[in-house]
């Protein structure tokens, strides 16, 4: 993000938490005279400090979110002279709108041979939503499933549900339903 730049003008700072804002003020002293500034170190850090031409540029980050002040002092030289400008400096922090999590439509997985509507439950807890999910998985983990699962479940072999998940993510029905003819519980 940007540096937000405060004019002279401008005596109500909105500042956002931890982005660094600067205020700058040309430069009034007189001959001999100082400039002097105040601000709480609880909720603000100076960053630096700076003579620019006539203008005097202060950087500050915000260190927690709330409301403070910044006082700038300028004392005179040989005459007596005391001119002080003050900033209101709210700080806060941008809200994010919710985010949405987007979830694909599951796939029938009980279309692939040897894979029904307890074994679907098994794989949608592991997150195997869709045909494309069940193709990529590994078969190391498919197996690990259903060993989990308990002894109802070891017995199903998996090996050929990749394979038959693809053909039904491609949409090859035919091709599917070929393989699957072959098939014994999703077994070769």
């Amino acid at each position: 993000m940007a540096d937000t730049a405060i004019r002279p003008d401008d005596r109500h700072i909105h500042a956002l938490f931890h982005v660094p804002f600067e205020i700058t003020a040309t430069a009034q002293v007189p001959f001999g005279g100082t400039t002097n500034i105040k601000f709480d170190p609880q909720y603000l850090e100076l960053l630096t400090s700076s003579i620019q031409g006539s203008t005097i540029v202060w950087k500050f980050n915000s260190k927690r979110t709330g409301n403070t002040s910044i006082s700038v002092r300028e004392f005179g030289g040989i005459t007596p002279y005391i001119k002080e400008t003050s900033y209101e400096v709210n700080i806060f922090v941008l809200q994010a709108r919710p985010s949405y999590i987007v979830i694909a439509s599951k796939d029938d997985l009980t279309k692939i041979e040897g894979v029904g509507p307890k074994i679907q439950d098994i794989l949608h807890q592991a997150a195997i939503h869709t045909f494309s999910d069940l193709a990529t998985a590994q078969l190391s983990h498919l197996d690990e499933l259903l060993n989990k699962a308990g002894k109802r479940y070891n017995l199903h072999d998996p090996s050929t549900w990749p394979q038959q998940a693809q053909l039904a993510a491609d949409g090859k029905w035919d091709d599917l339903k070929v393989l699957q003819d072959q098939l014994i519980g999703g077994k070769v």
